[in-house]
């Protein structure tokens, strides 16, 4: 992960436990954007989108970097039951793109 990316990525969860959901996002969102493959950043903008269909995204997008996240793992199965699928796991996206939440 790029030293900017880790940095919004701390920011992010920062402002996350901090109440400040919206901020969270937009920090979360930025640091994808420098690094797709940050595991970390994924997982806590799971925590900062309200939407069950973008949270499975971005908890796929964790599965993706790291099938073994026992918290993504969890997550998805919480989410898809919010969202009535069954609790499977995803098949892999191709790997020269991460899917993002619109928020």
């Amino acid at each position: 992960m790029t030293g900017d990316a880790n940095t919004l990525v701390r920011q992010g969860i920062k402002a996350l436990k901090a109440g400040q959901k919206q901020q969270a996002r937009d920090l979360l969102l930025k640091a994808v954007d420098l690094d797709e493959r940050s595991e970390q950043a994924w997982l806590w903008l799971s925590a900062a989108v309200d939407d069950p269909a973008e949270q499975e995204i971005c908890l796929e997008n964790v599965l993706t970097i790291n099938p073994e996240n026992p918290h993504a793992q969890r997550g998805l199965e919480k989410v898809r039951q919010k969202l009535g699928k069954p609790a499977a796991p995803p098949p892999a996206p191709p790997r020269h793109a991460s899917r993002r939440p619109t928020s």
